[in-house]
């Protein structure tokens, strides 16, 4: 959790934050979501949504196709809450699953780009 904390208390500092590009173009929404980290997204997420900014199109992209897991690609897509997402990866932890993708379930990972809901 500690990297929650410090973009918490970044982003006290310097409101916009959670918006910066590093040298390599790279925003705390993409390392979030390339960590697997849920909680640093939907913090990210949700300071978007209370400035009434839009995530760029392409940069979501980034975000769900290089994302660690199936649960942060839900979270970035809006399919999951981030409560919805810890519950899920709790019980996946309870019956001895590591929360990773298993392209067998629904094709290749690749398809949940589409919005099929």
């Amino acid at each position: 959790m500690g990297d929650l904390e410090v973009l918490e208390a970044v982003c006290k500092v310097h409101g916009d934050a959670y918006r910066a590009l590093d040298d390599f173009e790279n925003s705390p929404l993409y390392y979030a979501s390339l960590c697997g980290r849920e909680v640093a997204v939907n913090f990210v997420l949700t300071a978007y949504e209370r400035e009434c900014c839009t995530i760029p199109p392409d940069e979501l992209l980034r975000c769900v196709t290089n994302a660690l897991n199936q649960y942060t690609r839900a979270l970035l897509q809006q399919r999951m809450t981030l409560e919805e997402v810890l519950k899920a990866k709790a019980q996946d932890a309870d019956c001895g699953e590591n929360g990773e993708d298993d392209d067998s379930e629904e094709g290749a990972w690749f398809g949940l780009l589409a919005d099929d809901g």
